[in-house]
């Protein structure tokens, strides 16, 4: 088992009574702490507890900021009172621990909780933030979405070197023109007070003394071929763009943005959501949870291998379903649709049927049908033009290869 030098939490993770003004959560090398004062809850700070050091810098940026009913709410404002923190361990050898808060004045009524899911002897903690409060609503600010979770401040102790990774990017041309679909993309820069967005979902970021590893559990967006304004039937909406004309730009592909800068000794680390995370003026549930996708951040010595970091999670860690994690030989759609002139033309029974038999030629295990099997966007029915025999005897035709059916 490999040496880690920070352990972001562990199965033992502290969910006891807590004083009012103090939450921490950690073992015997790690500590993370929040506190409160005047009903409001300082950024997240981390310690190696065995060397005393404080692996954070001062003064914390907050770590959430969101709208809700028009005005800008964030984790450093006096509006939140502590109601109390619960403890699950799951399968998968994760524990969550979740931390609930509940709103004042003009914010009574609102819940929200801070999920955690931490593992024993591994630098890795996953989190989301939930909210549920019937009478309030989540707003734009400047006609876009605002929501910033989480954002840490971490202290740098010199220059920082930054790796973008992509691990859904579509390219035409590549070394091998026949192989059309979706490579691993990286890019690597030097971090700055400007700083810098990306896509990711990957950001890695060595210092001094310490890498950090940050993702988020959604789409890395791809990038957008489509040059020209095209007529919104013949893309049928593609990708939720509304209106009569689609002009597809890069933007529309990116729904999810992680930032970081380095200012003195700050290292700026958070992410945000750029568009398509809620409705103008959605209302907050009164049951159950809006919820941010999961975000994950690691902390690993300067000399350890993002790479086996990143494979470890996705393998083992990214959800309690064992199944899921089963690595499976899988091929989908949208790589030869990406291929062709359009997404939807190519999309027949025909050249369904001959990519599943050379899916089958290949040893594929799952092949799955992408965007364009569907009526149109929010009438989910087979498309009767595209596939007039149906979905189910394109998958009788899988189950007949040993290919599992799947769909977009």
């Amino acid at each position: 088992m490999r040496r880690i030098l920070f352990l972001l939490c562990a199965v033992s993770c502290v969910a006891v009574p807590l004083p009012a003004r103090s939450l921490t959560v950690g073992n015997a090398d790690f500590r993370s702490e929040i506190r409160f004062q005047g009903h409001r809850f300082s950024g997240v700070r981390f310690f190696d507890v065995r060397s005393g050091q404080e692996l954070t810098a001062a003064p914390q940026a907050p770590l959430f900021e969101l709208c809700i009913d028009g005005r800008t709410v964030r984790s450093s404002d006096p509006v939140w009172d502590y109601e109390g923190a619960s403890r699950q361990v799951l399968t998968n050898g994760g524990t969550v621990v979740t931390f609930l808060f509940r709103g004042r004045g003009a914010l009574k009524g609102l819940r929200l909780a801070w999920d955690r899911e931490c593992f024993p002897e591994d630098a890795f903690v996953r989190e989301r933030l939930r909210l549920q409060g019937a009478g309030h609503r989540l707003t734009d600010i400047d006609g876009a979405n605002h929501l910033v979770f989480p954002q840490y401040c971490f202290s740098s102790g010199g220059p920082v070197q930054a790796k973008e990774l992509r691990i859904g990017t579509f390219r035409k041309k590549r070394a091998f023109p026949d192989h059309h679909m979706f490579h691993p993309d990286s890019t690597r820069f030097d971090l700055n007070a400007a700083g810098r967005e990306v896509k990711g979902p990957f950001l890695i970021l060595s210092a001094p003394g310490y890498k950090l590893v940050s993702s988020y559990e959604h789409a890395s967006q791809d990038n957008s071929f489509a040059k020209q304004a095209q007529p919104a039937p013949a893309v049928e909406g593609s990708q939720g763009v509304e209106g009569d004309v689609l002009a597809l730009t890069d933007d529309d592909f990116w729904f999810i943005g992680t930032f970081a800068s380095l200012s003195e000794d700050c290292l700026l680390l958070g992410n945000r959501i750029r568009h398509g995370g809620y409705l103008d003026g959605e209302d907050l549930p009164s049951e159950g949870w809006y919820e941010t996708v999961w975000s994950t951040l690691s902390i690993l010595p300067p000399g350890a291998d993002p790479d086996a970091a990143i494979a470890d999670y996705l393998l083992d860690k990214i959800s309690d379903n064992a199944e899921s994690r089963v690595a499976d030989f899988y091929y989908n759609s949208w790589g030869m649709q990406r291929a062709s002139k359009d997404l939807y033309s190519v999309m027949t029974q025909e050249r369904l049927r001959e990519e599943i038999r050379y899916a089958a030629e290949c040893g594929v295990q799952t092949f799955v049908i992408d965007d364009g099997w569907h009526e149109t966007f929010g009438h989910w029915v087979g498309n009767p033009v595209r596939i007039p025999s149906g979905l189910k005897a394109l998958a009788g035709y899988m189950d007949s290869l040993g290919i599992r059916p799947g769909i977009w």
